[in-house]
């Protein structure tokens, strides 16, 4: 079996890396999936500012998403957001 370690794959062309993932161990292949690199050109927006009512909507409608699947009750939705 081919042998080709974590550095050597890096510096590969990305078809040479599709071709080469599965001589990398399991480690490795992990550092890989686990590892974000911003793609040239691309940027990551500023945190976005909302007010305290825009914050408490936008909870209000994350709960009620949860609710819906089935993920919390409604009981528990509004006891969490009664704490907030």
């Amino acid at each position: 079996m081919k042998k080709v370690n974590l550095d050597e794959w890096l510096k590969m062309s990305e078809k040479d890396k599709g071709e080469n993932y599965k001589y990398l161990t399991d480690h490795e292949k992990f550092q890989v999936r686990t590892c974000y690199t911003i793609p040239k050109g691309e940027t990551i927006e500023p945190e976005i500012k909302m007010s305290e009512e825009e914050l408490r909507k936008k909870q209000e409608e994350a709960y009620k998403i949860l609710v819906e699947h089935g993920i919390l009750t409604q009981e528990q939705a509004n006891k969490a957001l009664a704490k907030k």
